[in-house]
C-alpha cells in the first residue's frame, strides 16, 4: 500500500499512523472576520483525521448546513447536477486544499476557516507554479500527482488549471471581489481569501450615465477596479475573468479605445484624466450617491427627458409593478434559462442603479431573498406608462 493509497482509501488507525497530525483543522465562526481574533471559540470545529474522500463528504455535510442554495449529492458520483456558483467555488477551492498540500510536513495542519463575509483556505506547502501559471489549462506541476489523478478520474477534479479558474470565475459571478492568492515560497505555504465583499459598479454605471457610454459588466467591473486601486493590473483583470487572460486584454483594449482607460506598461491600466474626473464628482457627492435618486436622474433621462434604460430593465420593472418576486420568478416570467445571463443583464444593472431593492438585503443569497421596486423604480413605471 501506498501512503497516496492511505490517504485515499485507509482507515483512520493507518491515516493517523502516517501522518502525524490532522488531514484538516476545519472552523466555522459565526463573525465578520475583522469582528473576531484567535483567542476567541470558534461556533463549530472539526479536525478532520480521516481519509481524503471521507473528509470531503464531512466537509459538504458541514457545508450544506451554511450552504445559501441547499443542495443534494448524486450518491453514486458524489456530485451534483445543477452546481450554483457558491457551491462550485467552495468545492474547486476545497480539493484544490485537500489534494495540494505538503503531507510531508508533520507539523503544521491545513485549515479551512468559514467566516460571515469571506473563507480562508491555509495549506502548508507553496505551489510549484507562479500565479499567472495556475489558471493555464495543461499538465503543470503539481506536489500530489497521484491523490490529483484519482479525484479527476471520479470528476471531482478537473484538467490541471481549470480548478482555479473556476474559483475566481464563480466568486466573480457572484458579484464578489476576485480572491486573493498568498504563494508564500519563503514560508512554504499557500492561502486563499474568498472574500465576499462586492465589487461596487455604481460610479461605473454613473460614469456610463452621463457619458452616454454604454459599458459591459466586464467593463463596468474593470473600471470599478481601475477605481479603486488607482490602477489596474492585467493579470488582476483575468483573475476577476477566472484566469481568461485573452478576455482582460479584449476589454482591457476595448476601454483604452474608449478612452476610459490608458496603457502604461504592457502589465498595467490607469483610468485617464477625464474617466477619473468623472468619477470623483461621483465620489465627491458620495453622501447623496447613496440615495436613490442621485445617480438614476441623469441615467434614466434622455435630453428629450423620455426614460433612457435598456429595454430588458423596462420588462423586469413591469414584472415588479405589482408585488415583489423571487428570482426564479423573475427568470420564469422572462423565459430565462441561464442564471449568470439574468445576473448580468437584470438583476445587477437593475441593483446598481437603485430601480430594485432586495427584501432581505443582509442575506443577499438567501433562499427567501426576492425583489421588489425602489421609490425610484416605481417613478419610472410612471415614467414607462405615460
Amino acid at each position: 500500500m501506498t501512503y497516496a493509497g492511505i490517504l485515499l482509501f485507509g482507515t483512520d488507525q493507518y491515516v493517523r499512523r502516517i501522518l502525524f497530525r490532522p488531514l484538516l483543522d476545519y472552523q466555522r465562526i459565526d463573525r465578520r472576520h475583522d469582528q473576531w481574533n484567535s483567542y476567541e471559540r470558534w461556533d463549530d470545529r472539526y479536525l478532520f483525521e480521516e481519509n481524503l474522500f471521507k473528509t470531503w463528504n464531512g466537509l459538504v455535510a458541514k457545508y450544506r448546513r451554511i450552504a445559501d442554495h441547499p443542495f443534494r449529492l448524486d450518491p453514486t458520483t458524489l456530485r451534483r447536477v445543477d452546481d450554483p456558483p457558491d457551491y462550485v467555488a467552495f468545492r474547486e477551492a476545497v480539493i484544490n486544499l485537500l489534494l495540494h498540500q505538503d503531507y510531508g510536513d508533520p507539523h503544521r495542519t491545513a485549515s479551512l476557516k468559514l467566516f460571515v463575509d469571506r473563507y480562508v483556505l491555509w495549506n502548508p506547502g507553496e505551489a510549484y507554479t507562479d500565479i499567472d501559471r495556475m489558471f493555464v489549462p495543461g499538465k503543470g506541476s503539481v506536489r500530489n500527482p497521484t491523490l490529483v489523478d484519482c479525484f479527476r478520474r471520479i470528476g471531482l477534479s478537473d484538467q490541471a488549471g481549470t480548478g482555479m479558474s473556476a474559483i475566481f470565475h464563480n466568486w466573480y459571478e457572484l458579484g464578489y471581489r476576485h480572491p486573493f492568492i498568498d504563494n508564500n515560497k519563503q514560508d512554504k505555504s499557500f492561502e486563499i481569501v474568498m472574500d465576499k465583499a462586492s465589487l461596487s459598479t455604481r460610479k461605473a454605471q454613473y460614469l456610463s450615465a452621463i457619458s452616454g457610454i454604454e459599458l459591459t459588466v466586464e467593463q463596468s467591473h474593470f473600471l470599478s477596479l481601475a477605481f479603486e486601486g488607482k490602477y489596474l493590473k492585467t493579470t488582476d483583470a483575468a483573475m476577476a475573468l477566472g484566469g481568461q487572460l485573452h478576455a482582460a486584454h479584449r476589454v482591457l483594449k476595448e476601454l483604452v479605445s474608449m478612452d476610459l482607460l490608458r496603457k502604461e506598461t504592457d502589465n498595467i491600466h490607469c483610468l485617464t484624466e477625464s474617466t477619473r474626473s468623472l468619477m470623483d464628482e461621483a465620489m465627491s457627492g458620495d453622501s447623496s450617491l447613496e440615495e436613490p435618486d442621485h445617480i438614476p436622474n441623469v441615467a434614466i433621462k434622455s435630453e428629450s427627458g423620455t426614460p433612457n434604460i435598456p429595454p430588458t430593465m423596462s420588462t423586469m420593472i413591469g414584472l415588479l409593478s405589482r408585488d415583489e418576486k423571487s428570482r426564479d420568478e423573475l427568470m420564469l416570467a422572462l423565459d430565462l434559462k441561464d442564471p449568470a445571463s439574468f445576473r448580468s443583464n437584470y438583476l445587477q444593472p437593475g441593483l446598481s442603479l437603485g430601480i430594485i431593492e432586495m427584501t432581505i438585503p443582509e442575506k443577499p443569497r438567501s433562499n427567501r431573498q426576492k425583489y421588489r421596486l425602489t421609490e425610484l423604480g416605481r417613478k419610472i413605471l410612471g415614467e414607462l406608462a405615460q
